[in-house]
């Protein structure tokens, strides 16, 4: 589901865009997708802790979150509002797997599959996510965060 934020290596032009005659920097997609991963390391402890305050922190100041059934979250209250709901559902496992990381050095898109789980180990939910990051005050973090789950649709209550 949502995902996380990270200190950002050296980045300023994609390898693959044309290439200022000025530009030094090349952007490192590898090292992007290490600070992804970190991110997604500390968002899914701070779910795991209900800590919804430092998952809200991994999310750029102008985010958006697109939660399933439910409206899309378009500020940090919001968003962290959102994740205080994780934190009521008392999530005792969650698991994010980045399956594909691609783009440049303005945006990167974190395709993925998430787990979650009770105490258990049983999985409650499971299901797939795409995350948009951006890079803010010298980090990449979570700019258009949306996911939805794998299980069947629970039938309407009569």
């Amino acid at each position: 589901m949502m995902f996380a934020a990270c200190s950002n290596p050296s980045t300023s032009s994609d390898a693959s865009a044309t290439k200022d005659s000025t530009a030094t920097n090349t952007f490192d997609l590898a090292a992007v997708k290490n600070a992804i991963n970190e991110g997604n390391k500390t968002f899914t402890e701070a779910i795991i802790k209900g800590d919804s305050s430092t998952a809200a922190n991994l999310y750029a100041s102008d985010a958006n979150m697109f939660p399933p059934n439910m409206p899309k979250a378009e500020n940090q209250q919001q968003i962290m509002n959102a994740l205080g709901g994780f934190a009521r559902m008392g999530i005792k496992s969650f698991n994010l797997e980045s399956t594909n990381v691609f783009g440049g050095p303005e945006y990167v898109i974190e395709e993925g599959k998430y787990t979650i789980g009770d105490d258990k180990g049983k999985n409650s939910d499971e299901g797939k996510y795409i995350v948009v990051w951006k890079q803010e005050d010298g980090k990449w973090k979570l700019y258009r965060d949306i996911w939805n789950s794998n299980m069947p649709a629970q039938p309407a209550s009569k």
